[in-house]
């Protein structure tokens, strides 16, 4: 029955490697989906720190020239204590205290002059304010009942910091804007140092704490609370496991249909190329008409195959290379992603023979919708007649999918059995069930041999069809002549 099938495999998967546009199509989306992401995902993340941008940048300010308002003096206080907080970047600043606003901005301008980065500085001290001291003297004044107004709390003053920069500075908006927000994020640092706190003092109430959570059972072993968190991340991750559960289907849907409509139309004519060629009489008395039928569209789905793992496989180098180039850019952001990576190994998603299996699934399965695709070329005489019989393995995989969501099929923990064993159904249920742990290594040993035995079936029938049509000139076969035909009862 399959007499030179490897023949004509031989033959037309060269035939196909030779092509010019399969070269160069492979080669360029090659090469676009493995720098795509070692681009993108760098970049993506750099967008992102620079919109979070921290305080801690620096600023790049050099001297700080302080004045106050005459409520406090600064130049009797030491500002030099704001080194010693332990910001990175803002640990060598002189500051220097001048008497007022004036001799400040003339110090800040002196500096620019020669080359430093300096600014002045002015504080603007609100002093602490008893209400109900401030009631009793307005109602003493104005002979006025405030009683009510003698609440007896306390407005605890305000201080207001503004930063004046030399005209010809070369500091940035940013770069000022830093020190503008170190200042106003340590604004309590800076009330201490104006109302003169023992530099003692102010060291200690500005110590950092290191706080760690216990359970009752892991203080005991010294096990804190997010060790056990992490231990228990697979009990805790069903939210997690449960939207892969419904994105798997979906996204081999996508890659399916997306193989079958590329494809597809190029199985059908590489089956009708002979008979436009006027070759198949001939050939059909050295080559079955089935091993020409699956001769000609496992070459061509091979070929597919191979053009599409070498696409995901660059793709997947990419995207991996790209999250080792984050860490680079922001490192707090690189180690969420190895986070969630270490959760998914955690899950058994990772796993190689379930991931050999289902990638094995898929790749059937495009075999199966191309022996569809050998029919639509079988039937007819010529290509242009394909858009007549091309709709065939369209419905099909259309009306597979229709029949998995209807069915609630596309949430992988809640998949009807009996569409894993329907080989047209199979692709959209069995991946996801096996990546999930769902189902077994022998349910999909199962699937991928009913899948494969279904495609050589449906390829007799093709083959069968395909000898049919080409004795037949002239005029399209009858339903009883074809199934007669198929059943070997048409002489």
């Amino acid at each position: 029955m399959f007499k030179n099938f490897g023949k004509v495999f031989k033959f037309t998967l060269a035939r196909r490697f030779d092509s010019k546009t399969y070269k160069t199509t492979t080669i360029l989306l090659f090469l676009l989906f493995l720098s795509l992401p070692l681009l993108l995902f760098p970049l993506i993340t750099k967008a992102t720190s620079d919109e979070k941008e921290d305080v801690l940048e620096g600023s790049n300010v050099e001297y700080v020239y302080v004045a106050g308002d005459g409520l406090v003096d600064p130049s009797t206080m030491d500002f030099s204590l704001l080194n010693m907080l332990g910001a990175e970047k803002y640990s060598d600043i002189n500051y220097v205290s001048v008497a007022d606003e004036e001799s400040a901005l003339k110090a800040a301008k002196d500096a620019t002059a020669e080359g430093k980065k300096a600014v002045a500085v002015w504080i603007d001290y609100e002093a602490p304010m008893n209400i109900s001291e401030v009631a009793d003297a307005a109602g003493s004044a104005t002979g006025v009942d405030v009683s009510a107004l003698r609440a007896g709390s306390v407005n605890p003053g305000q201080i207001y910091i503004q930063i004046i920069v030399p005209d010809d500075s070369e500091l940035s908006t940013k770069e000022v804007d830093r020190l503008s927000s170190y200042l106003e994020s340590n604004s309590s640092v800076v009330s201490m140092i104006l109302a003169k706190v023992n530099t003692t003092m102010i060291m200690e109430l500005v110590k950092t704490s290191s706080t760690e959570m216990y359970t009752a059972k892991g203080h005991a072993t010294g096990t804190v609370l997010s060790d056990e968190i992490e231990d228990n991340a697979k009990a805790k991750s069903d939210g997690i496991m449960s939207g892969l559960g419904f994105a798997i289907p979906y996204i081999t849907l996508m890659i399916m249909y997306f193989m079958v409509i590329m494809y597809g139309n190029q199985v059908a004519i590489d089956v009708v190329l002979e008979k436009e060629n006027k070759l198949m009489d001939t050939m059909l008395v050295s080559v079955a008409p089935e091993s020409m039928v699956l001769g000609k569209y496992l070459a061509a789905a091979t070929a597919a195959i191979i053009q599409v793992v070498l696409w995901i496989a660059a793709l997947i180098g990419g995207v991996f290379g790209g999250i080792e180039l984050v860490q680079f850019v922001n490192k707090d952001v690189y180690k969420m992603i190895k986070a969630i990576v270490d959760v998914l190994m955690g899950q058994n998603l990772l796993n190689p023979v379930n991931i050999v299996l289902a990638i094995a699934v898929i790749a059937l399965s495009f075999v199966l919708y191309c022996s569809l695709a050998s029919v639509s070329g079988a039937l007819v005489s010529k290509q242009e007649d394909l858009g007549s019989t091309n709709w065939i393995y369209a419905m099909v995989i259309l009306a597979s999918f229709l029949a998995v969501l209807m069915c609630g099929g596309m949430n992988a923990s809640t998949t009807p059995a009996v569409l894993h064993y329907i080989p047209f159904t199979a692709v959209f249920t069995v991946p996801a069930g096996l990546l999930l742990g769902n189902l077994s290594i022998l349910n999909g040993v199962i699937v991928i041999f009913i899948i494969a035995l279904t495609s050589v079936l449906i390829a007799v029938v093709a083959g069968r069809i395909y000898k049919m049509t080409s004795l037949y000139k002239g005029k399209a076969p009858k339903i009883n002549e074809v199934v007669g035909m198929l059943f070997g009862k048409q002489k």
